[in-house]
């Protein structure tokens, strides 16, 4: 099989439009010569199929009649669209086209002379494929918390930096809306309708992304409430959310996706957590408290698998504009402790945060991150 990256293209296409006068006229096939292979059983180093097993998928090796029964099967599968579902075209073009396996062994040449002679002017040379490139591209990124604020910020930056996002929430409404503005941006999105407080509906849907656009590499952990009240006041409901979503919501997801992290030795976890988990306030007292756990849980996560290659960053943003400041109900507490509305960060500027967090290289580690409006330091 021949595997050529997108970006090593566009450059290339880049630098033959701004040299118009080597280019006119030549066809340049941008075709990497040096192919993959992908038969079965094959077990040299470069095969294909070894390098996405390394990448945490679970490739299976099966005849040609049972892979095509497979795919006829989910063409005709009534569970998605037939319009959406990506098998019908690909059954068609089997049943028009390939007709037998023979077909993929037929292997096409092409002159590679004007794109070596340009690859030389330019001082490039066409990408090897290996398991540090097939990383990259094939990174999968899972926000919770992504119908809105600081978790749709989040997802749309990485999305648009060529991350694969799994949009998590429990409004679907809102993750739809997400998901095609990232599309129409030329972005890859899926949308998960999931509550973090179930732990078996946590494990299923993780896993259905995880088939869907392979192994998490980032976990954004994000969800999250936050409730003004006075401890005096005693609402207990509200103490209780605040202590499922924040505590129990994060411990779900990360141990829906830790696990994997570890076991390939590769993946970040991103904890959105707060300023209010360094500082306590009042007002927010259990707030602060569940802030202060996942801290502390996190700083000793960090230290468990720093020799595992997996990072751990906590995101610590003081107010930011979201829809958690309006879900409270405290009158009193609002009114004394609640914040400035003229002084609150935006959510990009959380995202930008993350961003930063999770493109440093491999041996830089960024562990905590604390970020607050300028006239409102702690």
């Amino acid at each position: 099989i021949e595997l050529t990256p997108v970006d090593f293209v566009c450059k290339m296409i880049v630098g033959l439009t701004q040299d118009i006068m080597h280019s006119i006229g030549k066809t340049f096939h941008l075709i990497n010569t040096s192919s993959m292979d992908c038969r079965p059983y094959c077990v040299v180093h470069s095969d294909l199929w070894q390098l996405l097993r390394v990448q945490g998928f679970p490739v299976k090796i099966v005849p040609y009649q049972t892979w095509y029964s497979n795919v006829k099967t989910g063409a005709h599968s009534g569970e998605i669209n037939r319009a959406d579902n990506p098998l019908t075209s690909l059954l068609y073009m089997l049943d028009t086209l390939v007709r037998d396996p023979s077909y993929f062994s037929c292997l096409g040449t092409f002159r590679h002379l004007n794109l070596d002679n340009t690859m030389t002017m330019q001082a490039v040379t066409y990408p090897e494929v290996d398991a540090d490139l097939m990383r990259l591209y094939l990174k999968h990124l899972s926000t919770l918390g992504a119908s809105s604020g600081i978790g749709a910020a989040v997802a749309e930056h990485l999305a648009m930096a060529g991350a694969k996002v799994a949009l998590v929430a429990r409004r679907l409404d809102r993750l739809k809306e997400l998901q095609a503005s990232i599309e129409a941006q030329g972005g890859v999105a899926i949308s998960v309708k999931m509550d973090v407080c179930v732990a078996e509906e946590v494990a299923v849907k993780i896993k259905q992304a995880t088939s869907l656009l392979g192994p998490i590499n980032i976990l954004i952990n994000n969800a999250g409430v936050m409730h003004y009240t006075q401890m005096k006041h005693a609402k207990l409901d509200q103490w209780h959310r605040m202590v499922d979503v924040n505590v129990n919501g994060q411990l779900n997801c990360l141990a829906a996706v830790l696990p994997g992290m570890v076991e390939r030795g590769d993946g970040h976890i991103v904890s959105i957590t707060s300023d209010a988990g360094r500082k306590a306030f009042a007002g927010l007292a259990v707030y602060s408290g569940t802030k202060y756990f996942l801290e502390g849980m996190h700083r000793a996560l960090r230290q468990e698998v720093c020799g595992s290659g997996v990072k751990v960053t906590c995101i610590q943003p003081g107010d930011v504009k979201t829809e958690i400041l309006i879900s409270s109900s405290d009158q009193e507490a609002l009114s004394l402790y609640g914040p400035n509305k003229d002084q609150m960060l935006d959510p990009a500027d959380v995202a930008q945060a993350v961003m930063y967090a999770v493109t440093q290289p491999a041996q830089c580690a960024v562990n905590e991150i604390l970020l607050e409006p300028k006239q409102s330091p702690i």
